[in-house]
């Protein structure tokens, strides 16, 4: 009855949380992806002059994890984490509860079973999709309203099902084992929130970061900056310097999200399997036990032997004792041995991904796998990792209660049957006989070492040499032991096989290790999933690989593409009969010049722009952002200064900037001299000379312009592109205009 009570318990939270929330977050799941597709923009990369789709800028799928990127890491494991618990579900198969106790057919539970996991999976789909979109702001908002949505539903619903009242409930509230999922829920709802005011700030202090600044700062860069100079050997003291000898940090390395999503949701499974799993196990013995103590009754009731029913009684209340507390044995030794499992699967992550970031692209036990089977390896990882963790955990503490219940069980079949059992067996065949292999096995051994072999040549040496002395005896000795062998070696098969079993069964949760032999290693699939991941990791995350492509970006390819469609521009444009298309302009240059260069780059633009100035007075007026309004007029007092005034008023005025005081002078040393060069006619306003240049102390002699170029200068060496300083360095930044940085 207690039993029934308590699943009536476990269902009510079940198919409340499972059925209710799922269905009920479905249609807002859905918006969400909708508004996020919405808001996304794809880049465009297409050619210039190629058709283009409408669609494109307006609708993006968005993707709701990059698993090569390793950004937002824990972000993207408490993500995973908050949906641990429909995890559990798609392990386990409970679907049923999604019906609220609907009973389905048996013929269409893998139908139905199909549906709920798509719901799942969309209703999932905003906790990852709001921290990859690229509209930050929003995809926060909408990400902290959802989570905050979900975290609410969840107490509600908890503190529902516990006051529901039912007589005999569990000895723990109900809301203990959903303890891990709110606490993800409510951390990554404190990260939308935090994100979202961060963004805030960002925007209105204007801080952006270029992508090669972020990029300089990831661990990639890390790696190849450590290649390239090693860094000074850290010494560590006190607990660090003991930790180090297990794990020693690395600066250019940090795990990828592929390996620490699957971890974390483990520990959090494994806290809530506990829940189910260890009262299942206990049920289990308690059936047992009332089972045989109805069976053992009903028997001696009918021969009236009450004496030995209290004997039989006695002993099986003794083992239903002793095979509770080695429930609890085995439940305590196997989640310690899953928890102690977790840093050595990402321990051994670590090691086979640098050796292969190294070039050694073997691993321990060789795999040969085709492109398409890593790919393949690298999509189930994740999956896998969680499901073997999990089942492995499960068969530990199974095969653990075993052993732990046999030992208990000596033990008490010694109490029992002490004179029948312990001394007739145990005292006068067990314990001679273990006694007598260990000493004939091992005697081999020293006398070996005493007997046969020759001392060391050095006293230095690590070992003797492996060289034999009596060689006679050692003939003889040899055939004596090779009957005794064959009979021992019937007792060590037996070992073998024990050890071999416990072994592997204690490394069943461990994916990073085959549980098979070496030679036949690749027969194990699951380590070839693995394995799969592992090359797939190191052929998209190998930080050399990134470090390159990117400088290839930046460096090569994105300043190519900005010459081809500058090109494109002046091609389009030169056939409309609009400019030179041989003539970079201003924003020209700035579009392809580095953030390095972009000082000596303005420098530059100011410099040729008061040059002109000085030499073409007139087009003070026809600038965008003129320091002369076509209503004012320009006086020179007689001490030098010059100053603008409105046509008609005075003299009054303010203060002309220096580099228009300097055109003013100029423009008197012109119209005094009257052999000067061609570049400094003087245009009139409403029409200004299309050929009009400008001189360079190094620029070559004077020719003339063609008709369609109406550039106001023709700027030396700019033109050709090896010939440009400018356009030869490194790197790609985003520049900001230079309409009016650029202006004098």
């Amino acid at each position: 009855m207690d039993q029934n009570i308590s699943v009536a318990n476990q269902t009510c939270i079940i198919a409340t949380y499972r059925g209710f929330l799922v269905h009920g977050s479905f249609p807002f799941a859905v918006c969400i992806i909708l508004i996020l597709s919405f808001i996304q923009r794809t880049k465009k990369e297409r050619q210039p002059g190629a058709l283009q789709n409408p669609l494109r800028d307006l609708f993006s799928l968005i993707y709701p994890i990059d698993l090569f990127d390793n950004h937002d890491r824990l972000p993207h494991c408490l993500a995973f984490g908050a949906a641990s618990s429909m995890v559990l579900d798609l392990i386990f198969g409970d679907y049923q509860s999604y019906f609220f106790g609907w009973v389905m057919p048996g013929w269409s539970k893998i139908l139905f079973g199909t549906i709920v996991t798509i719901e799942i999976a969309v209703d999932c789909f905003p906790f990852f999709a709001c921290i990859t979109c690229k509209s930050r702001l929003i995809a926060n908002g909408m990400g902290f309203l959802y989570l905050a949505g979900w975290f609410i539903m969840l107490i509600l619903i908890s503190v529902g099902c516990e006051s529901r009242g039912h007589e005999n409930k569990e000895p723990y509230p109900v809301l203990v084992p959903q303890i891990p999922v709110l606490i993800c829920i409510f951390l990554l709802t404190i990260y939308f929130l935090g994100m979202f005011i961060s963004i805030l700030i960002q925007r209105h202090k204007g801080i952006t970061l270029t992508s090669q600044e972020r990029l300089y700062k990831t661990h990639q860069a890390i790696y190849v900056r450590n290649l390239l100079n090693k860094p000074a050997e850290v010494v560590y003291t006190g607990w660090r310097a003991r930790f180090v000898k297990f794990y020693k940090p690395h600066p250019g390395f940090i795990y990828p999200t592929r390996v620490l999503m699957p971890c974390f949701v483990c520990i959090i499974s494994i806290y809530q399997v506990a829940f189910w799993f260890i009262p299942l196990g206990l049920n289990l013995i308690n059936l047992a036990y009332g089972t045989l103590m109805g069976l053992a009754a009903q028997h001696y009731n009918l021969l009236n032997d009450t004496e030995t029913l209290a004997n039989i009684t006695a002993q099986v209340n003794q083992a239903h004792t002793g095979l509770r507390v080695s429930w609890w044995i085995a439940s305590i030794l196997s989640i310690i041995v899953a928890l102690l499992y977790t840093p050595h699967i990402l321990k051994n992550y670590r090691k086979h991904l640098m050796s292969m970031w190294a070039g050694k692209h073997k691993l321990q036990t060789a795999v040969t796998l085709k492109s398409a089977d890593s790919i393949v390896g690298s999509l189930k990882y994740i999956g896998f990792q969680v499901a073997v963790f999990l089942t492995g955990y499960m068969v530990v503490q199974g095969f653990i209660f075993v052993l732990v219940a046999g030992i208990t069980f000596i033990v008490l079949a010694s109490m029992w049957y002490f004179q029948t059992f312990f001394i007739s067996f145990v005292v006068d065949v067990i314990v001679p006989s273990t006694i007598i292999s260990v000493l004939v096995m091992y005697s081999q051994n020293i006398i070996v070492k005493h007997c046969f072999t020759q001392a060391k040549l050095d006293p230095g040496d690590a070992d003797v040499p492996l060289a034999l002395k009596h060689r006679v005896w050692f003939l003889l000795y040899s055939y004596v032991t090779l009957f005794l062998n064959m009979l021992y070696g019937l007792v060590f098969a037996v070992l073998r096989i024990v050890i071999g079993t416990i072994i592997s069964v204690i490394l069943l949760p461990r994916i990073d290790r085959p549980i098979w032999a070496p030679g036949v290693g690749d027969k194990d699939l699951v380590y070839v999933m693995y394995a799969g991941n592992l090359y797939t990791e190191n052929a998209h995350s190998n930080p050399i690989l990134v470090m390159f492509c990117h400088l290839m970006v930046y460096d090569v390819l994105k300043p190519k593409r900005q010459r081809l469609k500058l090109a494109h521009h002046h091609s389009l444009t030169a056939r409309e009969g609009l400019v030179n298309s041989q003539e970079p302009s201003y924003t020209d240059l700035e579009s392809t010049a580095t953030e390095k260069e972009r000082p000596n780059l303005l420098r530059y633009f100011r410099w040729h722009l008061a040059y002109t100035l000085i030499n073409n007075p007139s087009l003070i007026q026809l600038r965008k952002h003129s320091a002369i309004l076509p209503e004012q007029e320009v006086v020179i007092s007689p001490d030098g200064q010059a100053k603008f005034v409105n046509a008609g008023k005075g003299n009054g005025g303010h203060q002309l900037l220096p580099h228009i005081v300097e055109v003013m002078k100029r423009q008197d040393q012109i119209r005094s001299n009257q052999e000067a060069s061609p570049s400094v006619a003087e245009p009139s306003v409403n029409a200004v000379d299309p050929g009009l240049i400008v001189l360079d102390d190094a620029a070559p002699p004077y020719q003339p312009r063609p008709p369609n170029a109406n550039l106001p200068m023709q700027q030396v060496g700019l033109s050709g592109e090896h010939d440009n300083p400018i356009l030869s360095g490194t790197g790609e930044k985003e520049l900001h205009s230079a309409g009016s940085e650029s202006t004098a």
